[in-house]
């Protein structure tokens, strides 16, 4: 009897330590194999074309990512691919607007791999269409239990240095809105904004926008009140 392919699987994140997370848990089943990963949209439309992978696995939070176009897309290129989103702990809100974009599950990063890979092959069978509530850590290879927990509070810590209009700008940054976008929102400048921004990295002590949103992801979002 001919022995079964493992099924293909594309990765789509903008943080490398995510997608090394995947990759690593992955290995372990021989059921899949990861086929390609990319930080770039159109990177992965082409590969999806060339390849046809069976899975494909999304940061939905990715910046500037409109999801529902992206997966309306990836189903154009094929039809029978299954897009799933995987990310940390999100509100209710935000989970439901993440399945309203039409991913077909949403595995969050859990604290066990054996879970992550349950989790995994459960949505890939259909036996869910979502994963369990979100649980306070990242991907055991590369973060304890412990470490997680002090990254998420030390997060919210550094959150909290921000003055109310710091905070203000971060929530319309984290709408995905430009700089000019938020000048007009807020009603001042983009100098004021770029000002605040500068101020809130220095405050949130990151020097890179990947870092910036992993801080805010970690602390919990902020919200407007």
């Amino acid at each position: 009897m001919k022995k079964a392919k493992p099924a293909r699987v594309a990765l789509l994140d903008e943080e490398e330590i995510v997608m090394m997370g995947w990759r690593a848990i992955i290995k372990e089943n021989r059921e899949l194999c990861v086929s390609g990963s990319f930080t770039n949209v159109d990177e992965l439309l082409a590969h999806v074309q060339k390849f046809k992978p069976r899975v494909v696995i999304v940061n939905p939070l990715m910046r500037h990512l409109d999801l529902s176009k992206l997966v309306k897309q990836l189903l154009a290129l094929h039809s029978g691919l299954f897009i799933l989103a995987s990310c940390p702990p999100l509100s209710a809100n935000e989970n439901e607007r993440i399945r309203k974009a039409g991913v077909h599950g949403i595995v969050c990063r859990s604290d066990s791999t054996k879970e992550m890979m349950r989790m995994l092959m459960k949505v890939l069978n259909g036996e869910c269409d979502v994963s369990e509530e979100a649980k306070p850590s990242l991907f055991p290879d590369f973060y304890s239990k412990k470490e997680t927990v002090n990254r998420m509070r030390r997060a919210k810590e550094l959150l909290d240095r921000c003055t109310p209009k710091q905070k203000e700008v971060i929530f319309y940054f984290m709408q995905k809105l430009t700089r000019k976008e938020i000048a007009a929102e807020m009603k001042v400048s983009v100098f004021t904004v770029n000002n605040h921004f500068s101020i809130i990295y220095d405050k949130l002590e990151v020097h890179r926008e990947a870092d910036f949103i992993r801080v805010v992801n970690e602390a919990g979002g902020v919200s407007l009140k």
